[in-house]
């Protein structure tokens, strides 16, 4: 488990990444907060959904959550979906503007049955 000081690092650097120009050196010195990401998307799903809760809560901006759907939050939904539908059902119980995320994820690697299971969550929770 990674440190909630390092979390919130890797979830601002990520919102700083994302909002500089492709390529460019500030885009360049944050990339290694999308490295960091999908690795925890890939290997701690814990640290991984607490990074993608502080960027939605830090950065509610329409680009910000359109890559935040598109990428970390599609990636641990492939990766560990049932335990990350848990999380995101609960998690919208209490912030029911996260749907609104939750709209521009693709399917992805899913499998068909928990690509079912999170419509019919984003069908609940809308």
């Amino acid at each position: 488990m990674v440190n909630k000081f390092d979390l919130r690092n890797v979830a601002s650097s990520w919102i700083r990444m994302h909002h500089a120009e492709t390529n460019s050196d500030e885009y360049e010195e944050e990339f290694w907060s999308f490295e960091r990401l999908d690795d925890l998307c890939r290997n701690n799903p814990d640290d991984a959904w607490r990074v993608i809760v502080e960027i939605y809560e830090k950065c509610p901006g329409d680009k910000i959550q359109s890559c935040l759907a598109a990428g970390p939050l599609e990636d641990l939904l492939v990766k560990h979906g049932r335990l990350v539908l848990t999380w995101i059902d609960r998690y919208c119980e209490i912030e029911s503007g996260f749907v609104g995320i939750l709209k521009m994820v693709w399917q992805n690697s899913m499998p068909d049955d928990l690509w079912g299971e999170f419509q019919r969550l984003i069908a609940l929770r809308s």
